[in-house]
């Protein structure tokens, strides 16, 4: 029986499950770098293509439809008879100002003469995040639980990385999270544009 398990494998299978790190295997990394022809010549097949930004550290699979809408890929790439593997998820409106702040968190410490190599905030500052387009919730209770839901939904997505491990989905004010970069590529310059306006517009009919 011949063996067709290849050197780039476990990386295949790592890239189905969700987006791949350089901080969290570096081996793996490695081989994705140095196989990233093979790899992506092999999910063209079912669809799909590998997204590497080399200079963050992180991969992660997409439509090869998607892309084509982003303008990255060729129309004459997309078989519309394919079925989807990549979910699209759709976000409450809460979640899409949330992650339009934690990009604009991102690019603040990224023009920063900062040691770490991305931002670290506390749930306290991520429920303030949320306080900053939100009416004052007259259920501290229940906005407290809603900031959690949150929270766990961007760690389950690795746009949020815990610093130490979540053991009850009630999150502690000062538990920290690393905010991953991948948060950059899910949220463009445009996005962030037309949902700052959003924001801004809403603040001034408030006043």
């Amino acid at each position: 029986m011949v063996n067709t398990v290849q050197e780039w494998s476990k990386a295949a299978i790592l890239l189905l499950k969700g987006p791949v790190y350089e901080n969290d295997d570096r081996k793996i990394w490695a081989i994705l770098l140095r196989c990233r022809e093979n790899i992506d010549n092999y999910f063209r097949v079912i669809g799909l293509h590998v997204l590497i930004e080399e200079e963050d550290g992180y991969a992660y699979l997409e439509q090869i439809k998607d892309s084509v809408e982003k303008g990255m890929e060729s129309e004459e790439e997309v078989d519309e008879t394919l079925p989807r593997l990549i979910r699209k998820i759709p976000f409450s409106y809460k979640m899409s100002m949330l992650l339009v702040l934690l990009r604009q968190e991102m690019d603040k410490f990224s023009s920063s003469m900062n040691e770490s190599s991305y931002p670290i905030l506390h749930k306290r500052e991520i429920m303030g995040l949320v306080k900053s387009f939100t009416k004052e919730a007259s259920d501290q209770t229940k906005f407290n639980s809603d900031v959690d839901n949150m929270i766990n939904k961007l760690v389950e997505l690795t746009y949020l990385k815990p610093k130490e491990k979540l053991l009850s989905s009630k999150i502690s004010d000062e538990a920290e999270f690393e905010l991953s970069p991948i948060i950059k590529s899910k949220i463009n310059a445009n996005v962030m544009k037309e949902m700052l306006e959003k924001l801004n517009k809403n603040e001034e009919e408030e006043k």
